[in-house]
């Protein structure tokens, strides 16, 4: 099928939409009592690591400077609250920033206490448990942007204990807890890695993400609020077919099953009028006014999702809906056009694809309760047919000599299915001459035909 009544506008979907990473390549844990350090492991972003250990020894639950605070070189100017120090244990040198000067830039906290730092409790990205940590760890700062901060703690940003992307300990909340003298930790293994930039496949898409983390969309589709930070790229086109939650927010609505595979979800299959076709969310803008249009149905799909066709019926073309990051693809069986009627020179199509012209059309032989109307392909917009002009056979019923002109039209439009109204072959094979006037009482009417001029 190369026409249709209606363009789709068709579906620029989502592509890959995965998560992206949130923070630290090694766990923030200060752990005790031990000499080794707990890694990350190689998986990637993501606060990384179960490993816990983190820097040992009691001494590092001290001071880890003699000079007084006032003596050090402020630096860190854009959150405050951190000054140069020569040295540190070389467990802390992977945690803090380089000072220009030389030396290490250091959050005042760990200065003073070294690992017995006590963080206060905050409420992190969707009311988590967290620790008020300095942005003038590198780790921090760079995730600035969607960590939870306050008026009441200038430099400070809420870190969460548990990392929301992979669900692993980031190590935050066990700072200041282990300095205890039991001469525990240290010895932790390696981390988990963050779960993005571990990889998670098509063939091991690892856990899925708790997508509750999040507020829920305030259009109740189905889907989260999720910081655009969050997002691979806010400015890739695919990602700008979200809607933002609110405006200015700086969050988008994103569909639950995208948040929980990190984008992996492959759609459900679905029918769109015998045509094969793929469960998308009506978090998607385009999706849902569609749906309201009545150019997607509901098929078998689940709450919030309706079915989109794999191939855009108005041009053949893919839609995209069945090329998502993990989905095999259109089963070649099947097919990719609306079935054919009006002898071979119309399309059955949904009534809401026919427009304004579908209140003229008939079922011609579209299969019953399939939803279809018989649209010729020649009136569909697009098609450029330009109706020839053509003297109608009326029989029974005549009109004044002046009116008696009409248009060549498609032969199965059921208006030309009428007793008054014969064929002299005029127009050829498939097409008879539809009449520009109608006989009326006391006078002719239009008709109102396509193509016809008055």
């Amino acid at each position: 099928m190369k026409t249709a009544a209606t363009t789709l506008g068709l579906l620029a979907v989502l592509g890959t939409l995965s998560l992206a990473t949130l923070g630290c390549a090694q766990p923030v844990s200060l752990g005790t009592g031990g000499n080794t350090q707990g890694q990350g492991g190689d998986g990637g972003g993501g606060w990384a690591g179960d490993g816990g250990g983190g820097p040992g020894g009691e001494a590092l639950c001290g001071p880890l400077t003699d000079q007084a605070l006032d003596s050090l070189t402020p630096c860190c100017a854009d959150h405050g609250g951190a000054h140069c120090i020569d040295e540190v244990p070389i467990e802390f040198q992977g945690l803090v920033a380089a000072c220009d000067g030389g030396g290490f830039c250091v959050p005042d906290d760990f200065i003073l206490n070294g690992a017995a730092a006590v963080l206060e409790t905050c409420l992190s990205i969707g009311d988590a448990d967290g620790r008020w940590v300095s942005g003038c760890l590198p780790e921090v700062g760079m995730n600035a942007g969607i960590l939870p901060h306050d008026e009441a703690h200038p430099g400070l940003f809420c870190v969460p204990c548990i990392n929301p992307i992979d669900q692993q300990p980031t190590g935050v909340c066990d700072i200041g807890t282990t300095c205890d003298g039991s001469g525990a930790g240290g010895a932790g293994g390696g981390g988990q890695g963050g779960s993005p930039g571990g990889g998670a496949t098509c063939d091991d898409p690892g856990a899925p993400l708790d997508p509750s983390i999040f507020a829920a969309c305030p259009n109740a589709c189905g889907g989260r609020c999720v910081p655009t930070q969050l997002l691979p790229d806010p400015n890739d086109p695919s990602i700008q077919k979200l809607a933002e939650c609110a405006p200015g927010s700086g969050e988008l609505c994103v569909p639950d099953a995208m948040i929980a595979s990190q984008g992996l979800a492959v759609p459900d299959t679905c029918d769109w009028y015998g045509l094969e076709g793929r469960c998308m969310s009506e978090c998607i803008p385009e999706i849902a006014q569609q749906a309201q249009d009545n150019f997607l149905v509901k098929s078998t799909c689940a709450d919030h999702h309706f079915c989109a066709p794999c191939f855009d019926p108005t041009t053949d073309e893919p839609t995209g809906v069945c090329e998502l990051q993990c989905d095999a693809g259109p089963d070649p069986a099947k097919p990719h056009d609306l079935p054919s009627c009006c002898d071979d020179i119309g399309t059955c199509v949904p009534a809401a694809l026919a427009g304004a012209q579908a209140d003229q059309l008939g079922p011609d032989t579209c299969a019953e309760d399939s939803g279809l109307i018989c649209a010729p392909n020649d009136l569909m917009p697009g098609s450029n047919y330009v109706p020839a002009d053509c003297e109608p056979e009326l029989n029974f019923l005549d009109v004044d000599p002046d009116h008696k002109y009409g248009v060549c039209l498609p032969a199965c439009l059921p208006a030309l299915d009428s007793l008054f109204l014969g064929d002299n072959g005029e127009c050829g094979e498939k097409y008879k001459c539809a009449p520009c006037w109608q006989p009326g009482l006391f006078a002719d009417k239009k008709s109102d035909a396509p193509g016809c001029v008055y």
